[in-house]
């Protein structure tokens, strides 16, 4: 019975070891410049292909490690913070648009060191390469 005392503490602490490792390991995945490469608009917003490309062309968002993100998107600028949630699974962002607070969240499809795959809150789907 003694065993079973420490042996339950220590498998909740490996769990939530491997929550953290997650979070911990897209956080600094995420940490970099990122330029888009693909982009899927949801149907329902009707974005014309020319427009498609010039985003494909000239869309680029940074990350850096102090939750501050910088994006660049036809000559657009903004710039916020950024967290990544606890499960790793989705960036949640804040910024301001004249005088403002706005906040919005994309979910991870798939982050490694050189690809970023999200799905933006209207259904889009970006692809980034850094």
């Amino acid at each position: 019975m003694k065993q079973l005392k420490f042996v339950i503490p220590l498998g909740v602490f490996c769990m939530l070891g491997l929550i953290c490792c997650k979070n911990s390991a897209n956080s600094e995945l995420l940490i970099n410049k990122w330029t888009l490469v693909k982009f899927n608009p949801h149907p329902d917003l009707q974005i014309p292909d020319s427009l498609k490309k010039v985003l494909e062309n000239s869309q680029s968002i940074e990350y850096t490690a102090d939750g501050k993100y910088m994006q660049t998107s036809a000559g657009i600028y903004q710039s916020g913070t950024y967290a990544v949630s606890d499960d790793g699974k989705l960036i949640h962002y804040n910024y301001t648009v004249g005088g403002k607070a706005e906040t919005f969240t994309d979910t991870i499809i798939e982050l490694s060191k050189g690809k970023l795959s999200i799905i933006e809150e209207t259904g889009s789907q970006k692809e980034y390469k850094n």
